[in-house]
């Protein structure tokens, strides 16, 4: 790579980027809320076809349950029973609203409204339309899906507000501190923020929408950016104390990186491809930006950051582990590696043998908030009727097959069921013989819900009743997110197989590949035992943490082993050399994740919480397997004396 012979003159240049960054960025901010979380929702399963066909038959059935309690806790009175009727009235008027309902009050001090609305209505106006002509003597409460998706929506905003802002300012000040240099700290930011506000121009162009897994994208490349700066940086600064020229440093440094580098992001992108076969819109989709925002950080880095780093070279001061530490560490190493190994193994069956009691339940709502006011109304509304979202039987031709006496026992069976809470509302008949009843469902889990649904089908199949199906977004919520859950569980299977494929083609050692995915595998093992042990249920959070993370854990694997197999001498020699070589980038970089994902604590949204501290979790176990089990495991398998 040619580099200025004056760089001063030609720093200037840079400030260009700043109004095409700018610009970048007004473009990305444009990019659309999916408001009704469209994208999480399979588009070719069963379930989606059966809720086509129920609002091809019937009309919309996406609800808007309006719950109004009294403030004094006294029945309702006439005044606010006409105030009431009012809203009705003017809500009928509503574009977004079908019809509305006035339904059966269990209690004196409780009035109930359902809005039969559009599957793409503005739930947020009509909210503020019912919030601002309701009776002020009372309290409103809305509960459904279609309100649950609004704040979902709302969560989504608000973190793409928040997030990246805070992992920037935080990733800046930590770099700052490590290098004591503006000038590295902002190199080291600016391949990522280029690549992240490339994709969102890009995404907007296309006319995609941000969902709540989209949301993490941008902080997930703008942790994976720096962390591949701090290779760069850190093979400059060695360069740099070697006594090069700040120009040779730089063009050395990228020629150095060019290949384990070139691997470890085949390897990232490798794992979140893997995604991108997803049957939810959103997981694929994911996995596809991720996958293509990581090779353009990938080329960032390797030509951008060297060209800003010949031109703005800083003074070194970097303290990376010396020869003698590195090798008291690695024959340190060598005494302790059985130890290390077999206390790795120990550890690993622990976690398979916890997996058999693994389960996968996901709660759309437990995305937001515990002190969300949506979950609250819904807990506070589900009190008083038992439920506030149903799905709905749906039965063909029943005139023609089924009589009262069989489909009465069937409804009143299912309708007791946990966690279904009663009958909805009355029966309804198309004209062309299909029967709907719809069924009230209490709050609950895809587990709990997917177990009803297969047992009301079983119970269908038993009693030899056809042409019955289960209908509703409800339905399909759950069954997807069960779907979600177990794609990405293959996805991780799956990047696994091709992960130690070109690990084994680029290392040409099928040994050597093996042991590099056992550092990186046993993270994922222990995090997924863990959560089982603690019966944690995987839900969307952390059931992306595998396939996500596989990928980009092994990055610090691959620089380990390349420095090893050019170091020379026995093992003990080629260990010390690569930690020599690695220890400060491997640790830096590790530091830069675990804070970049961390960062994701200050978002507002629960999955986002999650999926920060489990990949924070994740990436210090890898830490520790690539610092400590790896070096073990290669010195395990290399007599003393021998070469590797």
């Amino acid at each position: 790579m040619p580099m200025s012979p004056h760089p001063t003159a030609t720093r200037w240049r840079w400030l260009l980027l700043v109004p095409i960054m700018a610009w970048l960025q007004s473009v990305a901010h444009q990019l659309p809320i999916d408001r009704h979380n469209t994208a999480m929702k399979a588009p070719s399963s069963k379930e989606a076809a059966a809720t086509a066909q129920l609002h091809g038959t019937f009309g919309s059935q996406d609800h808007l349950a309006l719950a109004f309690l009294t403030r004094s806790r006294q029945p309702v009175a006439p005044v606010e029973r006409q105030a009431l009727n009012q809203l009705a009235l003017r809500l009928r008027s509503e574009a977004d609203v079908v019809s509305v309902a006035k339904l059966m009050e269990p209690r004196l001090d409780l009035a109930l409204l359902q809005l039969h609305i559009e599957p793409e209505a503005d739930v947020e106006s009509l909210l503020q339309v019912a919030k601002m002509l309701g009776p002020v003597t009372m309290r409103m409460l809305p509960a459904g899906i279609a309100v649950a998706e609004a704040a979902i929506a709302r969560g989504v905003a608000a973190d793409r507000e928040r997030l990246v802002p805070a992992i920037v300012v935080t990733l800046f000040a930590v770099l700052l501190l490590v290098y004591r240099s503006f000038a590295h700290a902002a190199g080291a930011l600016l391949p990522a923020l280029l690549a992240i506000l490339l994709l969102g121009a890009g995404r907007y162009a296309l006319g995609q929408k941000l969902d709540p897994i989209a949301v993490l994208l941008d902080p997930v490349l703008l942790t994976i950016g720096i962390a591949s700066a701090v290779h760069v940086l850190a093979a400059f600064r060695t360069l740099r104390r070697e006594g090069l020229s700040p120009q040779e440093a730089a063009a050395r440094a990228g020629r150095e990186l060019l290949w384990p580098a070139t691997l470890a992001t085949g390897t990232t992108m490798l794992g979140f491809w893997s995604l991108a076969f997803h049957p939810i819109p959103a997981v694929a989709n994911f996995g596809a930006l991720a996958a293509i925002g990581t090779g353009i950080v990938h080329v960032l880095a390797l030509t951008l950051l060297p060209r800003w780093l010949s031109e703005f070279p800083a003074r070194v001061a970097a303290l990376p582990l010396g020869a003698s530490g590195a090798s008291a560490y690695a024959h340190w190493l060598r005494r302790q590696r059985k130890p290390i190994v077999f206390g790795a193994a120990a550890l690993a069956l622990i976690a398979i043998n916890a997996l058999r009691s693994v389960r996968v339940d996901n709660d759309p709502m437990a995305v937001l908030p515990p002190h969300a006011t949506c979950r609250s109304d819904l807990a506070e509304i589900a009190d008083h009727l038992g439920g506030a979202e149903q799905f709905d039987l749906l039965v063909e031709n029943a005139a023609t097959h089924l009589g009262p006496e069989q489909l009465l026992p069937f409804v009143a069976a299912v309708a007791s069921t946990t966690p279904a809470a009663g009958p909805a509302g009355p029966p309804r008949a198309a004209l062309n013989g299909t029967v709907m009843v719809p069924l009230l469902l209490a709050p609950s889990g895809s587990e709990a819900r997917t177990a009803l649904f297969r047992s009301t089908e079983e119970r269908a199949r038993a009693l030899d009743l056809r042409g019955v199906q289960i209908a509703g977004s409800a339905v399909q919520i759950a069954r997807d997110s069960e779907r979600l859950v177990y794609g990405q569980l293959f996805g991780m299977a799956l990047a696994l197989v091709m992960l130690s494929l070109t690990l084994w083609g680029a290392l040409r050692s099928f040994r050597m590949a093996m042991l590099g995915m056992i550092p990186n595998v046993l993270p994922c093992l222990l995090l997924y035992g863990t959560l089982a042990m603690f019966d944690r249920p995987l839900g969307v959070a952390n059931a992306m943490i595998g396939s996500v993370m596989l990928g980009l854990i092994v990055d610090n694997t691959i620089h380990f082993l390349h420095h090893f197999r050019h170091g020379s001498g026995n093992g003990v020699a080629r260990v010390q050399h690569a930690i020599e070589r690695i220890a400060s980038p491997m640790i830096g970089s590790s530091i830069v994740l675990v804070i970049g994902f961390g960062a994701g604590l200050l978002g507002g949204m629960e999955s986002t919480h999650e999926f920060a501290i489990l990949a924070a979790a994740t990436i210090g176990l890898a830490l520790v397997g690539d610092g400590v089990l790896l070096p073990a495991l290669l010195l395990s398998t290399t007599r003393h004396g021998e070469g590797a």
